[in-house]
């Protein structure tokens, strides 16, 4: 009994020794080149053979590369010893457990796996259905950089040959999961004559992010370059699809053996479709040309080979809330593009500034804003320039001019962009808390632009450092030496009604309650009104008061050449001759005062103050009247009592003419006593401090010693 068992045992496996070699021998004939070894194969009574530790290698000598490795396979069909002998098996169908498939780009280009096509086949010529469980498939791309692998695994597949238009297709079905990815299920068919194939799913759970991109073939990281900046969950559909060149072959080729390598280049480069619709959530996008990242962002988009159109997508950037729909042609980056945003709570400064036009930018930099706006409208690119239609709602915002950098805040309005034109409408405040209204209609913005401006304050504005600070420095050296205080309301109009046109400027200042004190002549005048017209640079109706005395004036600010002169008359009555007006005199005619020590109230006094602009040295011309009043209370009259002698003289009229150290006397009239005194003569202040007089008429009447 012993004997008879032990003959079976050795002969069963004498019997599997030799199907094993058989099968490896089938093998590696129709896969001529390539390494083949089977651990084990046995016959199963009424089902077929079961086939274990199939490992098929790259050809070459020592340990190489697999291309495939699988842990049991069995074939079902009738299996006759003979016919498996003949190598002319009829297999109905074959389930693939636990294989592992090693897919690897050559430096070709062509994928290695491609030498496992056509598969073996039955004795009637045809491919078996295939059932494959628990499988993994290892995608290798070493011509990424750095190399990419992806790792799919708890494949489950079915793949069923049917004849279609006189070719064999094999049908596929099956899902998988992996690396960054949840599940993904599918469908599609394998023309493997002609490297067609079609295939369409849904991928649910997949992390977008830089890794998983990485470990795509080239073809698929190249497809979603243009997300390189993209993180997120994914769901999606998709449908790919390519249609290889028709590729002549000999008869019966798709049987006897793989794709030549040639071919495989010709069919790898063959034309790709896709399409691709999904939702992205917990997304972000991090983008050089963004000034912060977007996050939370939500949307729903689709690609294919025409580019990509988002139906709907939400993100924050910073405080800010975005809304975008549009299309994107195109994967380049310089295609066509038309996009509908709505923006809340954006911060001016992060304003991506690349999609306005290069003169709309100009104006953006030189009003620099800051702040917060709610923006709203439509951006086109029709690939060399944005396009854009923009409603910017400001909500307060801060705005300073370069050309006149007065900072204006809590600013409230709307500002319209509609490709090169403007049109805005603000409301804005200055120092003190007052209100600034800024109007413009504006085409070709620029330098050169077409239409109007209008900036004119509602209110009194203080006039302080930060008003100062802001007047170009030509104006703000004439400025600050009238040393002003107060307050000015101001209108201003420029305006260019043609291209090419001079542009015209209008500008009204309004004096408001000032006191200015010039630093060439310091003598304090208050009460300051009057009108400043840029249009003719003409003061008009300046008035102002000193004690008693009522001031007028008038000047003008007109351009010559590359200077400027300006002019500045005032004209005083009922002066009092105090300190305050000696010390507003040149040194060497205080000191000349000192020696008269003059009092009273002078009747007229016109003083006139010249400069050119921008360097040139500020002149002052005085001209003095007194006549004698008669019946005026107090007794507006003028008083000498000259310090060097006890010689008062009462009741003083004439003229006097002062400019450039040279005093002029006219008509000069003085009583002392019941003796009168008139005179004509000149004074020359001295530089070291004395003067000289000269009288050349001089005539005493009753003249008491």
């Amino acid at each position: 009994g012993l004997a008879v068992v032990a003959g079976r045992y050795w002969a069963e496996e004498r019997l599997e020794a030799a199907i094993r070699q058989r099968i490896e021998q089938m093998l590696r004939e129709h896969y001529t080149g390539l390494n083949v070894r089977v651990r084990s194969a046995r016959r199963l009574a009424g089902v077929g053979l079961r086939i274990q530790g199939l490992r098929i290698a790259e050809g070459g000598a020592g340990q190489t590369l697999p291309l495939v490795e699988i842990d049991e396979l069995v074939l079902y069909g009738n299996v006759d010893l003979a016919a498996l002998w003949r190598g002319s098996l009829a297999i109905q169908a074959i389930e693939v457990r636990r294989p592992t498939l090693r897919a690897e780009r050559k430096p070709s280009g062509v994928w290695n796996v491609a030498h496992l096509w056509p598969l073996p086949q039955g004795s009637a010529g045809c491919l078996p259905r295939v059932r494959i469980v628990e499988g993994t498939l290892q995608i290798v791309d070493p011509m990424q950089h750095p190399a990419g692998t992806w790792t799919l695994r708890e494949l489950a597949c079915e793949v069923a040959p049917v004849a279609s238009e006189g070719h064999l297709r094999l049908h596929l079905r099956g899902g998988v999961r992996g690396e960054h990815l949840e599940r993904l299920d599918g469908e599609g068919w394998l023309d493997p004559q002609r490297g067609d194939w079609d295939l369409r799913g849904v991928v649910a759970g997949l992390e977008f992010n830089p890794r998983m991109r990485s470990a795509l073939p080239r073809e698929l990281g190249e497809l979603v370059a243009p997300l390189a900046s993209v993180r997120g969950r994914t769901f999606l559909t998709f449908h790919v699809h390519r249609a290889a060149p028709a590729v002549e072959q000999p008869a019966g080729a798709a049987v006897r053996g793989a794709l030549t390598a040639a071919e495989g280049v010709r069919r790898a480069s063959s034309p790709l479709w896709f399409s691709l619709e999904g939702r992205i959530s917990d997304g972000r996008i991090d983008d050089a040309r963004l000034p912060q990242p977007l996050t939370d962002v939500e949307a729903d988009v689709a690609c294919d080979p025409q580019g990509i159109r988002i139906r709907s997508l939400t993100a924050r950037c910073g405080q800010a809330e975005l809304r975008l729909a549009g299309q994107i042609e195109g994967y380049e980056g310089c295609g066509a593009m038309d996009l509908s945003v709505q923006t809340t709570q954006l911060a001016l400064d992060h304003v991506p500034l690349g999609v306005l036009p290069e003169a709309l930018r100009k104006v953006w930099d030189r009003f620099q804003p800051q702040g917060v706006a709610d923006l709203a409208g439509r951006l086109r690119f029709d690939g060399q320039r944005w396009w854009p239609e923009l409603e910017v709602r400001c909500r307060p915002i801060a705005v300073r001019y370069a050309g006149f950098p007065y900072p204006l805040n809590e600013g409230q309005g709307t500002i319209r962009l509609r490709g090169d034109a403007a049109w805005i409408d603000l409301r804005l405040m200055g120092s003190g808390g007052q209100p600034i209204r800024c109007q413009a209609e504006i085409e070709d913005a620029g330098p050169a632009f077409t239409g109007w401006i209008e900036i004119a304050s509602e209110g009194a504005l203080p006039i302080d450092a930060r008003l100062l600070e802001a007047l170009p420095p030509e104006a703000q050296r004439v400025v600050r030496a009238m040393r002003p205080r107060g307050s000015v309301q101001f209108a201003a109009r420029f305006e260019r009604k043609q291209a090419g046109a001079e542009l015209r400027r209008q500008m009204r200042v309004v004096l408001d309650d000032c006191s200015i004190q010039h630093e060439s002549f310091p003598y304090p005048i208050d009460q300051v009104h009057g009108l400043l017209v840029q249009e003719g640079a003409d003061c008009r109706n300046l008035s102002g008061r000193i004690d008693s005395a009522s001031i007028v004036g008038e000047g003008s600010w007109i351009a010559d050449g590359a200077q400027r002169q300006l002019t500045l008359q005032f004209t005083a009555q009922d002066v009092p001759l105090e300190d305050e007006l000696a010390q507003a005199l040149p040194m060497r005619v205080q000191r000349l005062w000192a020696a008269l020590r003059p009092r009273g109230h002078l009747a007229r006094l016109r003083v006139l103050v010249r400069h050119t602009a921008p360097l040139g040295p500020w002149s002052v011309e005085v001209w003095a009247d007194q006549r004698l009043r008669q019946g005026v209370e107090g007794g507006r009259t003028i008083t000498l009592e000259p310090a060097a002698i006890h010689y008062p003289l009462h009741e003083v009229t004439g003229h006097l003419h002062y400019r450039d150290g040279q005093i002029e006397l006219t008509d000069v009239h003085a009583r002392h006593g019941r003796t009168t005194i008139v005179a004509d003569g000149a004074c020359r202040l001295l530089p070291g401090g004395g003067y000289q007089l000269e009288l050349p008429r001089c005539v005493a009447d009753r003249l008491e010693l």
